[in-house]
């Protein structure tokens, strides 16, 4: 007859091994970027409404490459754009309010969020 505390622990048993490489969440790959930051998010245009807008770009419009301007609130640049998931890549570095950039590069993503590749001006450097 078996005594109380005779049958093997459970808690003893080992646990499944697990796939780390399963268990995380992928992010978009890094865009390679000779020339530049890297990506912000400009905010979201609806037709021709900014809904947010995190930088002093006014027009109902994207704002066309080599247009220079300046972030109304800090923000972060990241390595790539979103994904088509709207997984986020790597931030990069974080840039302040008043920040000076040059438009790069712009892009819709899902129709009405604007993210643009940027850089910091020359006269922003010194």
């Amino acid at each position: 007859m078996k005594k109380s505390g005779d049958e093997p622990v459970a808690a003893s048993a080992r646990a499944p091994a697990h796939d780390a490489q399963a268990m995380t969440v992928a992010e978009p790959a890094a865009e390679p970027l000779s020339n530049g930051l890297g990506w912000i998010y400009l905010g979201k245009l609806e037709g021709t409404t900014w809904k947010t807008r995190y930088t002093s770009w006014e027009q109902p419009t994207l704002p066309p490459v080599n247009t220079k301007l300046q972030l109304r609130v800090a923000s972060n640049v990241r390595s790539a754009r979103p994904d088509q998931y709207g997984r986020l890549a790597p931030v990069r570095i974080s840039l302040p309010i008043r920040a000076q950039l040059e438009i790069l590069e712009v892009t819709r993503w899902q129709d009405s969020e604007i993210w643009a590749r940027v850089k910091r001006p020359p006269a922003a450097l010194n």
